[in-house]
């Protein structure tokens, strides 16, 4: 720019006043023509640009909103069917009456619907209807539908009354909306008797309806279509984000916009196509705004050149040629000839007095511009001062304002937040006064939030524990603030609070402190509930399995001291038999029934009968019970026989037979059978498990809503925080909830586990791919540690092997997990050789080890294989990762193993998996 602006300077210098002036003028409008063209391509343009994008976006929101209310309408319409008495009922026993009034061909015609389909709560199909709506009549089922109706599939598992599934999925017809309600009562209670799908095909017709009802050029492909038809356009939407916009030619443009099935699978691409009418516009009208700038710049050219010439140039050259010739002449007495009103006949005027006073004005002039030079300054400064002041101050008040209102915003949103929590959840400072209450704290304390702010927590709640009290140093506020740690008191702590009205209730409570970025402690925050109905609950169970477990024992006790006295005291022990609760039964060695108590009759169904061998023996083996099996046992080993869990009819029964051995022949002289009606033990001990299992889902609904707002706020809010100790207290929050929605899946997957509940989807794939992506995963948690993560298999080829592909990949990356847990230095190892029929898997750390002492301890519930109970490291597990692995490969016909381990230098531990045939070759 310097090398150009002394160019024009030298070309300048030489030139006349008027071709300087004109020189001047058309350089002036040329660069303002340019910077025209410039704004109108960068600005104008771009901005003709956005408003037709916004418009193809607005466009394919009315597209989806039209598509979402078609799919609304087929889930009201579910739902009102869904929630009948008459369906509840048809679900539990089918009846003609309900199809023929419910189901026929014109129900499907007046709805547009293409499918019914009802399910009962096992998932079993009670009832499924598809209609042609084109040809108006029942056909078979359409090509593909049966894959959505499989047991474990969200059409057809409710886990709850307010679950849901409505959405689209793909078909080979076509794409198909589908609504699935599970079937209630009409006041919308349960239990849950099955599932009601309804669907209807999204047929090209359809399509074109809903483009005429949002005004727009509407299209609709599967995404295989759309990825051969349009493949840079999905492609885009594949690896950015949902919605692509991508003008075609000159005058067309289209937006294309993912679409996700009820499976969160990419399945459509919906298109909307429009002209670029807005973009044409605004060219044109940038092409004729140039052209009239143009013009208008000639224009003014050959006005300023004109005016320039005759007012300014040529009066200059006249006073120009009258002082040439004063000079020339040195005549200062003469004068300038031009005379004007105009600023070039004061310039004439003010030439002619100078001729005559020069050196008086100059000396009055010289120091009259040193004072206002420096007055002028002065000035200036002062100005300059006062609009940097003026400016500093309108910027503070306008971030003062901003700044509050920011806060007064976030402080709303987070006790929002906090207010719509399930349970209590109070804040204290250092000294033990409440600075924070939510609603559900206030109704179980009986407190009001105004009332009870900044006073102490002991003078609010009295803390009891063994039916006393607790000291305030014992209570988990200040044990949480003291140790500098969260303190968790479970149900089993027998916790209770005393309110100032005196309510007592037990408490379960999760106690954090509240530390700042510099490890500054500045209170607490505790989450708590009532455990009321938990602590009732549990000890009801408690209670019936203690008393069952009584009357078990004091059973058998009768049993064995009556058969010690047998031969002594026949009657008494006949009538001891008669009386106990369990069934039993004597046979001797020529199979008559010497004795049958009444307990047996009632397990047997039939009271005051005369009961022979035969008819025993029929009767059990109606139950599958094999009366030869038992008596046979007994006589050839000489020892007891026992069956612990066998079905008879509606009953659950335990079996143990004891042979009656002579002492002096050592001879077998017949058998003694007790039979335990185990049916209600059984019921007790399902009940328990559901009662774990339950306890686990509703302690997850809550955590998972905590995890979900803490995720929300740290991703859209988390920059306004300008506060580090209240980012410090989320992180904590959320890092919590995290933690404890791990706990609660290791107790469902243990509880289902344990129930055989689990689903296993075996199917063959490739072990290596498999354990390659799962090091991919946890390499990330290696290198924070600096530790290695080794796989250099001995079998190179493809090893693929018959599994659940996630159940192997759960159990694999618990095992590494341990050993990145458990490891300082180092690191971990893994190899995989072939075992016959099987592969085994083998992982060998670097850790702390394990003891021989607490190798027993592995692969049981609840334990982990630390020195003491005590100090063992809870933060990082439940003791629960092993025994979920084994009971996992058990399933899928694997098993786990303790290869080895030696305290500070390592373990290794290993496990098999079933081959696929041909699933590995060994190479040298």
């Amino acid at each position: 720019m310097q090398i150009l602006g002394y160019w024009v300077y030298i070309k300048l210098k030489d030139m006349s006043l008027r071709k300087k002036t004109l020189v001047i003028v058309l350089g002036v409008v040329v660069v303002a023509l340019v910077y025209v063209v410039l704004i109108s391509q960068l600005i104008i343009l771009k901005g003709f640009r956005n408003l037709e994008r916004e418009q193809v976006l607005r466009n394919l929101d009315r597209a989806e909103k039209v598509l979402e209310t078609k799919l609304s309408s087929l889930s009201l319409l579910n739902r009102d069917w869904a929630f009948l008495d008459d369906a509840y009922g048809f679900v539990q026993e089918v009846n003609d009456e309900f199809v023929s009034a419910n189901l026929a061909d014109t129900t499907f015609a007046d709805a547009s619907l293409n499918l019914i389909a009802f399910f009962d709560s096992d998932a079993n199909k009670v009832y499924l209807k598809t209609f042609d709506l084109e040809n108006k009549k029942e056909i078979t089922a359409f090509q593909g539908l049966e894959g959505h109706f499989e047991k474990g599939k969200p059409l057809i598992s409710h886990k709850d009354k307010d679950s849901k599934v409505s959405g689209i999925i793909s078909l080979p017809s076509g794409p198909f909306l589908v609504s699935s309600y599970p079937i209630l009562t009409s006041d919308g209670k349960g239990p849950i008797a099955g599932s009601l799908i309804m669907g209807s095909f999204l047929t090209d017709k359809e399509i074109k309806n809903l483009g005429s009802v949002a005004e727009i050029s509407l299209g609709f492909f599967k995404f295989e279509e759309a990825l051969s038809k349009f493949p840079e356009m999905v492609k885009d939407i594949s690896t950015s984000n949902s919605t692509v916009i991508k003008a075609q030619t000159s005058e067309a443009i289209s937006g294309f916009r993912l679409i996700k099935d009820i499976y969160g699978n990419s399945s459509f691409i919906l298109q909307v196509d429009g002209n670029r009418s807005i973009f044409q516009e605004g060219l044109v009208s940038i092409n004729y705004f140039i052209m009239l700038f143009f013009i208008i710049g000639l224009v003014l050219i050959f006005l300023s050149y004109t005016f320039l010439n005759k007012f300014i140039l040529s009066p200059i050259f006249s006073i120009e040629e009258d002082m040439k010739k004063i000079i020339s002449e040195r005549n200062f007495s003469g004068r300038i000839s031009y005379q004007s009103k105009d600023e070039m006949g004061k310039l004439s005027e003010g030439f002619n007095q100078m001729l005559t006073t020069l050196e008086e004005l100059r000396l009055e002039t010289e120091k009259s511009r040193g004072n206002l030079s420096v007055k002028v300054s002065e000035i200036e400064n002062k100005n300059k001062e006062l609009e940097e002041t003026r400016e500093a101050m309108v910027k503070l008040l306008q971030d003062e304002k901003m700044l509050k209102e920011e806060l007064e915003e976030e402080r709303d949103r987070i006790k929002l937040i906090i207010s719509s929590m399930g349970e209590g959840l109070l804040v204290i400072d250092n000294n033990h006064n409440l600075e924070m209450i939510n609603p559900v704290a206030e109704e179980l304390l009986q407190v009001e939030e105004k009332e009870v702010i900044g006073k102490r927590w002991s003078e609010i709640v009295t803390t009891l524990k063994n039916q006393g009290v607790t000291p305030i140093k014992e209570r988990s506020f200040s044990k949480a603030i003291s140790k500098r740690r969260t303190i968790i008191t479970q149900l089993n702590d027998d916790h209770y609070y005393r309110t100032k009205k005196g309510k007592i209730f037990p408490v379960i409570s999760v106690t954090a402190p509240l530390i700042t970025s510099e490890g500054e402690i500045i209170g607490a925050v505790k989450v708590f509930n009532d455990a009321t109905e938990e602590k009732e609950a549990k000890a009801v169970i408690e209670r019936k399995v203690e008393e069952r477990t009584r009357q078990l024992r004091m059973a058998r006790d009768k049993i064995s001291q009556g058969w010690l006295q047998l031969q002594e005291e026949k009657a008494r022990l006949t009538a001891s038999i008669n009386n106990i609760p369990l069934g039993f039964f004597i046979i001797d060695k020529d199979h008559n029934i010497l004795i049958l108590n009444p307990s047996m009759e009632e397990i047997l169904g039939r009271k005051d009968f005369e009961w022979d061998y035969n008819s025993l023996r029929d009767r059990l083996k109606q139950g599958k019970i094999s009366l030869e099996d038992l008596c046979a046992h007994c006589r050839t080993d000489k020892s007891p026989y026992g069956i612990e869990e066998m079905n008879f009819e509606n009953k659950i029964l335990r079996i143990i037979s004891v042979p009656i051995i002579m002492p002096e022949k050592d001879e077998v002289i017949g058998s003694g059978v007790l039979v335990e009606d185990i049916t209600e033990a059984k019921i007790l001990e399902r009940s328990k498990d559901e009662f774990f299992s339950i306890a686990s889902h509703e302690l997850r609904t809550p955590l998972t809503a905590i995890r979900g707002n803490t995720s929300l706020i740290k991703e859209y809010y988390w920059n306004k925080f300008k506060d580090k100790e209240l980012k410090g207290m989320f992180n904590d929050i959320h890092e919590s909830s995290e933690r404890l929605i791990e706990i609660v899946n290791d107790f469902l997957d243990l509880s289902r586990l344990e129930q055989n509940r689990m689903m296993f989807n075996k199917e063959t794939f490739d072990l290596i791919g498999m354990i390659k992506d799962v090091l991919v995963e946890l390499k990330l948690s290696a290198s924070l540690k600096g530790l290695y993560l080794n796989f250099n298999p001995r079998l190179k080829t493809k090893v693929r092997v018959i599994a659940d592909k996630e159940r192997v990949m759960q159990v694999l990356i618990n095992l590494v997990g341990n050993a990145i847990k458990f490891s300082v230095k180092g690191g971990a190892t893994l190899d995989i050789a072939k075992k016959g029929s099987e592969v085994e898997i083998s992982i060998a750390d670097t850790g702390r080890g394990i003891s021989l002492a607490n190798q027993k301890l592995l692969f049981r519930k609840f334990q982990q294989a630390g020195e003491s109970l005590y100090t063992r490291d809870t933060t990082k597990g439940t003791g629960l990762g092993l025994y979920i692995s084994k009971l996992i490969l058990e399933n899928m016909g694997g098993k786990i193993r303790l290869v080895k381990s030696k305290p500070k230098i390592g373990s290794v531990f290993a496990f098999t998996l079933p081959l696929a045939k041909g699933g590995a070759e060994v190479l040298n």
